[in-house]
């Protein structure tokens, strides 16, 4: 199992972070990645193969012999699925169904300051022929459609990115949230999930139209967010910031 190594500082011991659940993590080497769901891997003693749920390209984190994380898991075709990649003293957390676990988990322990005075109501809710992840409600019945983006391709200088190669599902998404926000409120938020983390801005060189699509987006409504997730070396996943600043302007 991943482990605190000597010397190390948990970052999840750090002020204004906040441990939201631990996961039981064992550590392997990345070799490369088959398709777009499997990678192969060497551990200590064999070769596996590893599921995938993160659909980015992901080649900033996924380098030959970069230290990977995954959850085993039994009777599946791969002996587990990649949880993180280990990026100096804590590992930026790729796996997308992990980041709704940890989006939940804020919210459910009252972390979310901005979401303070809604209830969760329903997940993957049909709209106009798509999904969005959540549909949550006041008490007085005002209705707020949120979609989550993993946000974990990191530039030099601290930014957070989304998303790293075109994204047609991504901007389909974005324009249903502003037609929404005509009637209702309406939230993309974006899951800064790598420990280096500073703020959040579009990805220009993953898909050029991205940013213009958000920027139109916030004028019509659509609140914009990002909150700053990682994994510290003990296996926790930390929220470190619900609120992370977010740049929209190039």
């Amino acid at each position: 199992m991943w482990a605190l190594r000597p010397g190390d500082t948990s970052p999840s011991m750090r002020d204004n972070q906040h441990k939201l659940f631990k996961l039981e993590l064992q550590s392997a080497v990345f070799k490369k990645r088959l398709n777009r769901f499997v990678v192969l891997a060497d551990t200590q003693d064999r070769q596996v193969y590893l599921h995938l749920t993160n659909t980015g390209r992901l080649k900033d984190l996924l380098t030959a012999g970069v230290e990977i994380l995954y959850l085993r898991a039994v009777g599946c075709k791969t002996v587990g699925k990649v949880v993180g990649v280990v990026v100096g003293e804590g590992a930026a957390f790729i796996d997308t169904l992990l980041q709704r676990r940890a989006f939940e988990a804020a919210y459910n322990m009252g972390l979310i300051d901005w979401l303070k005075g809604f209830s969760i109501v329903e997940r993957e809710v049909p709209v106009k022929g798509r999904r969005i992840d959540y549909l949550l409600k006041t008490r007085s019945g005002r209705r707020l459609y949120l979609e989550l983006k993993s946000a974990v391709y990191l530039r030099e200088d601290g930014a957070a990115m989304y998303p790293d190669t075109v994204s047609e599902r991504g901007r389909q998404h974005i324009k249903l949230l502003t037609q929404l926000a005509k009637k209702h409120l309406a939230s993309i938020v974006f899951m800064a999930a790598h420990p280096s983390a500073s703020f959040f801005t579009p990805c220009d060189s993953g898909d050029p139209l991205i940013r213009s699509l958000l920027v139109r987006a916030c004028s019509k409504g659509v609140q914009i967010k990002a909150m700053k997730t990682y994994i510290d070396t003990e296996g926790w996943v930390v929220l470190a910031d619900s609120d992370l600043p977010v740049h929209l302007g190039q």
